[in-house]
């Protein structure tokens, strides 16, 4: 049942992760944002729900949100191919920045949501 679970939240963080791409796109600013951008709320939420599913929670809840929706929502994969398309366009400034950009923010932004869901409850 844990694998339903998991699919069915993957579904949903696909399809929110492909609509946040789109959404950048239509306002005029470059794919590198919205991966960024997607995995700064991934990582504030998975430290918000981590901390809340791991104090009172069923499994159905960390399979579908934790694992599923916000496993295939974040999107580390096509932020290491964003990191490869602007070395490969020879844009190491931009390449440097993006990439530590998104490694503390990320990080940064999984503490943010482990301590607010600490402070809240």
């Amino acid at each position: 049942m844990s694998l339903f679970f998991i699919g069915f939240g993957g579904f949903f963080g696909a399809i929110s992760r492909y609509l946040v791409g789109v959404f950048i796109n239509n306002i005029g600013l470059n794919t590198n944002i919205s991966t960024l951008l997607v995995n700064i709320i991934g990582s504030f939420f998975m430290g918000l729900l981590f901390y809340i599913f791991s104090t009172n929670s069923s499994d159905f809840y960390k399979m579908f949100f934790v694992v599923g929706f916000l496993g295939s929502f974040t999107t580390f994969s096509a932020f290491s191919l964003d990191a490869m398309n602007l070395f490969l366009a020879s844009q190491y400034i931009n390449f440097l920045i993006y990439i530590i950009l998104s490694v503390v923010l990320s990080i940064l932004f999984i503490f943010l949501g482990f301590v607010s869901a600490k402070f809240i409850y």
